[in-house]
């Protein structure tokens, strides 16, 4: 899709990489099951990093109040595993515009 790309091994990597250099990054896409360090977390210790960074939480089935919890966990959207490319585009490009 054009974009730069930095890819971690787990959530602990993540946070490890943002804290380096946050302004480094526009956007980051967590998956909710990722080693070592659980999407929620990493979002939260991400955000306490980088407040104004969007995040994208790569997700399963959502229970009722599922959504709500996911914004005070900092993300700011979310997308149903298994996705396609064009999905996960639509969602990446709305939250990089919200960015600016």
């Amino acid at each position: 899709l054009g974009y730069e790309v930095e890819e971690a091994v787990d959530g602990t990597e993540a946070v490890e990489r943002i804290a380096r250099d946050p302004s480094r990054y526009d956007l980051v896409f967590l998956d909710g099951n990722i080693p070592r360090l659980h999407g929620r977390d990493a979002a939260i210790l991400i955000k306490d990093l980088a407040p104004e960074l969007r995040l994208i939480l790569a997700r399963g089935y959502l229970e009722p109040g599922d959504q709500e919890r996911l914004t005070t966990y900092g993300f700011s959207a979310s997308i149903a595993k298994p996705y396609s490319i064009s999905e996960l585009s639509r969602v990446v490009a709305q939250q990089l515009a919200m960015a600016k």
